[in-house]
């Protein structure tokens, strides 16, 4: 019995033994330790998109690639913009944080990353890429790498205990299209322990354009203090445009019309007619803004957009589909703006010109031969579309005639007062003399 007890009692002391070599050993042979980091683990990006007055429904994908591979990210953030994102100096800016500490590291080493934008899309996956310039992140003329410099934790010994400490660089660097290089890197330091990674992007100015309306009257009849009502109505075709508002610029604040004091408009949104009162040598301006001395236009204008099934995070296997669902003298739309405009020319005789030269004897647009009818909230109206960049101007000319005033009576009034006094003379003449005759 005592030789059993003693043979377990070794049995039992050699497990222990081997389990003890085995802990030890544990922490040097394990492929992925302890990450502590050092400094800022995560990235703020900040997006900013200027040259907007309207917020936009919409969302933009960022993701960070192990340097040399831009097909699968290692970590992603995500910007979104929501319809209470009102901008600011004519400016959006939205942010998101991307965290770094998912990231392994099977060894010390610095690992470079570079952080690339994906498209902007609206709720339903369709490229926004034609509203905003540099939105694709092959466009970019900069970009961010990333180093995470990783050390190890040693003992007291200096023996590497499998732990790690990271530490994250940020750099900001210009592209070179000539070379197709990435140079110039600058270190960005972080502010208040936080690392920015700034995007900057404006709107594209060939994909927004403004309206212009003038008035001119002609005639004898004419008057060029008369103001004249001018109903407006503007079609956005796209979600992200649905709540979006125009300015009205270059028009009288306040006019007497009918007797009665009118205030003018300052703004038109999506859908709802306005009515705007110009004069002879007026321009109405429609959906155009002016800041820091330029000028851009804010009405978004036709285009195809394509379609992406697997929204953000698809970066380079995205493939763009053609996604269009009206047809437009052969021209397919899937967002875009398109309006309508006529005037009352009360006593005058109206026509309308969209280039100044040919003109049509009509008062609505709708009203011109070759206007062609479009389906716009279930309903076929006939609408001017906005195909392009650029101004699209309305010329009215009101002319006003009245019968002439001849001058003749002011003419021959001198001969006739001639020949009145010479036959009243003669007359005088002959009752003189016959009087005298008579006594």
């Amino acid at each position: 019995m005592k030789k059993i007890m003693n043979l377990k009692n070794i049995g039992l002391i050699l497990t222990i033994v081997l389990v003890s070599i085995l802990t030890l050993n544990t922490k040097n042979v394990k492929a992925t330790g302890t990450v502590t980091w050092s400094g800022p683990s995560s990235i703020t990006i900040r997006e900013t998109i200027s040259n907007m007055t309207n917020p936009i429904v919409a969302s933009r994908a960022y993701g960070l690639f192990v340097q040399g591979n831009d097909i699968t990210p290692v970590t992603t953030a995500t910007i979104n913009f929501t319809a209470s994102d009102t901008p600011t100096n004519y400016q959006i800016t939205k942010s998101t944080t991307m965290n770094l500490t998912s990231l392994a590291f099977s060894k010390p080493g610095d690992y470079e990353y570079s952080i690339y934008p994906d498209w902007l899309l609206d709720n339903a996956g369709h490229f926004l890429d034609n509203y905003s310039t540099g939105s694709h992140h092959y466009n970019v003329t900069y970009r961010y790498k990333v180093i995470v410099s990783v050390r190890n934790v040693v003992d007291a010994n200096n023996t590497p205990t499998g732990d790690f400490t990271a530490t994250t660089i940020l750099e900001s660097c210009e592209y070179n299209e000539q070379t197709n290089n990435y140079e110039n890197c600058t270190k960005i330091s972080p502010v208040s322990g936080v690392l920015y990674a700034d995007y900057d992007y404006e709107t594209n100015p060939e994909s927004f354009a403004h309206i212009e309306i003038s008035k001119t009257v002609k005639g004898i009849g004419a008057d060029t203090t008369k103001y004249f009502p001018i109903t407006l109505t503007i079609y956005n075709e796209g979600a992200i445009f649905d709540d979006w508002e125009y300015p009205i610029t270059g028009i009288d604040s306040t006019i007497t019309y009918n007797g009665q004091s009118v205030t003018q408009p300052t703004t038109i949104g999506n859908g709802t007619p306005v009515i705007i009162y110009i004069k002879h040598g007026q321009t109405a301006i429609i959906g155009q803004a002016t800041s820091g001395g330029s000028s851009f236009d804010l009405i978004p204008t036709k285009a195809t957009v394509g379609y992406s099934g697997g929204g953000g995070g698809s970066y380079a296997n995205s493939q763009l589909k053609e996604y269009r669902v009206q047809k437009l003298a052969g021209e397919q739309i899937f967002y875009g703006s398109f309006f309508t405009v006529a005037e009352d020319p009360k006593d005058y005789s109206p026509s309308i010109s969209p280039d100044n030269e040919n003109f049509f004897n009509v008062s609505s647009v709708s009203d011109i031969a070759g206007i062609p009818s479009i389906e716009i909230g279930g309903e076929q109206k006939k609408v001017l579309p906005i195909m392009e960049g650029g101004t699209y101007p309305i010329y009215f000319i009101n002319t006003k005639e009245m019968s002439p005033v001849t001058g003749l009576i002011f003419t021959i009034l001198p001969y006739v007062i001639l020949v009145g006094i010479g036959v009243g003379g003669v007359l005088l003449f002959r009752y003189s003399k016959t009087k005298k005759s008579k006594s």
